[in-house]
């Protein structure tokens, strides 16, 4: 594992530029395909690309210009809640981020050649309420000191650990095919309370690199 962290611009669609074609702008920029982005970049070494994302496929118009980066198969809400994902009842309803690991899991199981799976988490955007289906509805449980200074990013700590618990548990299963997991944010949580905010860099988002051994190189004798 290694981590560090990352300048951003704009909001979720201009973290999407940032890092599938590497530049800063946003969606409306793409009117044709673009083979220098990620994607189109791997598709054409022969890689299947695939996306994932809780919420419907016109929003942002990712039904649009994800094919033109390079992304072939997309599945929106209506697709994974069908394959089992429940319903998370929020700002922005759709597929819960929980549920959509175990679904990435068995696609790849079933892939026959090399894959690039990018996924967009939905249910942490803010604003972060008291809310039964993302469990933030007792977050004294979760931190009761966290949930009494700052309760708004309390709540979405919650959703993040959620998330994050499914991830661990299913790349860490014995069947699990060998994959490295680049965890990017896309911009800091615009929350407007103030001490909320500054609880959070103003000007970069984290990144976290998983590298399976199981891909690495074992070393030379030499290097011994």
């Amino acid at each position: 594992m290694s981590h560090g962290t990352t300048t951003y611009f704009g909001s979720t669609t201009s973290g999407e530029m940032r890092e599938l074609c590497e530049r800063w702008g946003n969606y409306p920029d793409i009117h044709q395909a673009d083979p220098t982005c990620l994607p189109a970049v791997l598709k054409a070494r022969g890689y299947q690309t695939r996306s994932y994302h809780g919420f419907s496929s016109d929003f942002f118009e990712r039904d649009r210009w994800y094919p033109l980066i390079g992304i072939d198969h997309s599945q929106f809400g209506p697709e994974l809640v069908h394959r089992g994902a429940e319903v998370c009842h929020h700002v922005f309803t759709g597929a819960c981020d929980r549920d959509i690991p175990p679904l990435i899991a068995a696609d790849l199981a079933k892939a026959k050649g090399p894959q690039f799976t990018y996924w967009v988490t939905l249910n942490s955007h803010l604003p972060t309420v008291a809310n039964h289906d993302l469990g933030t509805d007792h977050c004294e449980k979760y931190d009761a000191r966290l949930e009494a200074e700052l309760p708004l990013v309390c709540r979405l700590f919650v959703i993040w650990d959620q998330t994050a618990a499914s991830l661990a548990k299913v790349i860490s299963r014995p069947d699990f095919p060998p994959t490295d997991i680049l965890i990017v944010g896309d911009h800091m949580p615009p929350f407007s309370q103030q001490k909320s905010r500054l609880a959070f860099e103003p000007d970069r988002v984290p990144w976290i690199l998983l590298r399976d051994k199981r891909l690495q190189a074992p070393p030379s004798r030499a290097a011994k």
